[in-house]
């Protein structure tokens, strides 16, 4: 246990600190602090979590996120003010307290609660650093969507991501992160929850994959043969559309393609490239075989799914791989 708690406390000082090299220290620092800040406000205004003598699970979990962000707050502070890195990180333990041996109390009390910081999912909602590109809200504003210029103003998309910003770090429950949202929005006030949920969810998985896929162009450095594998969720939700990109192979800066209702091809980096959209990224190296899983569905089983759905049935994405060796 005492292994993987010093890895979780090393890795996400290590994510904090890739970021803040390629974009900048001020700017994670100040996701880190708003976090910070949530979490304090949180434990001073749940009293009923307190408990008799033993922590809450929810109690443990924010105590232990909390001196997590401390901790990289720690790390970059010591960064800002000149230290080298390996001061940095002996100020950032100083400053951290007690946080491994909480961590390995809380590991003890409830475990598996201990994990790394998603703060590449959260700077990749950041405005500041990601521009257009931090929210898929953002974009659709800048592009003049008229559905979204409608539903809310720009200060309103801005207020959204601070939200699920805070809500990734502080890892706060998903009902209360969608509440928040409700709030900030006057017209999602007048709306069903699940208006405030899709949001939620799509700009989350968003996050996710666009910190995946990051981490994807690191590894390709490293290792020369890394490519990216389309990979979509089956179940009664899966629309033809999704079963029609499924399986798609590209390499890490070759988009995907997309098919769509009207026939026209958009190109895409990662999902999701449009509401409620689930599909997931793979990384895969050309050494590896690929598993059937994750190989394209046949011609005529995406036309079958079309037909079921009574769609208009476009042909598949082009190319479905550009990469030779993995071709089915």
């Amino acid at each position: 246990m005492a292994d993987r708690l010093r890895a979780l406390l090393a890795a996400s000082r290590e994510e904090a600190m890739s970021i803040a090299e390629s974009s900048s220290h001020r700017a994670v620092l100040r996701i880190m602090r708003a976090a910070e800040a949530d979490l304090v406000r949180r434990l001073h205004q749940t009293p009923s979590l307190r408990g008799t003598g033993a922590q809450t699970f929810t109690r443990a979990q924010m105590e232990l996120s909390l001196r997590q962000v401390r901790d990289v707050v720690g790390l970059l502070r010591a960064r800002l003010q000149g230290a080298a890195v390996d001061q940095a990180e002996k100020a950032a333990e100083a400053a951290g307290g007690g946080t491994y041996q909480y961590m390995q109390a809380a590991e003890r009390m409830f475990a598996g609660s201990a994990s790394p910081l998603p703060i590449r999912e959260a700077h990749m909602l950041d405005a500041a650093t990601q521009g257009a590109r931090a929210s898929i809200l953002r974009r659709l504003h800048g592009e003049g969507e008229p559905g979204v210029l409608a539903r809310y103003s720009a200060q309103t998309v801005g207020e959204f991501e601070r939200t699920m910003q805070v809500g990734l770090l502080a890892r706060k429950p998903w009902a209360e992160v969608r509440g928040e949202l409700v709030e900030a929005s006057p017209f999602l006030q007048g709306k069903p929850m699940s208006w405030a949920e899709r949001i939620l969810r799509t700009e989350s998985h968003s996050a996710y994959n666009r910190g995946q896929h990051e981490s994807h162009r690191l590894a390709q450095r490293a290792l020369g043969d890394v490519v990216r594998v389309l990979s979509a969720t089956f179940d009664d939700r899966t629309g033809a559309d999704s079963w029609n990109v499924h399986g798609q192979i590209r390499r890490v800066v070759e988009p995907f393609d997309y098919v769509r209702s009207d026939g026209a091809h958009e190109p895409f980096m990662h999902p999701p490239n449009r509401p409620n959209d689930r599909e997931v990224v793979v990384a895969h190296r050309l050494a590896w075989a690929l598993p059937p899983h994750l190989k394209p569905k046949g011609d005529d089983e995406v036309r079958a799914r079309y037909a079921a759905e009574k769609g208009k049935y476009h042909g598949r994405p082009r190319p479905m791989s550009t990469v030779a060796a993995l071709r089915s």
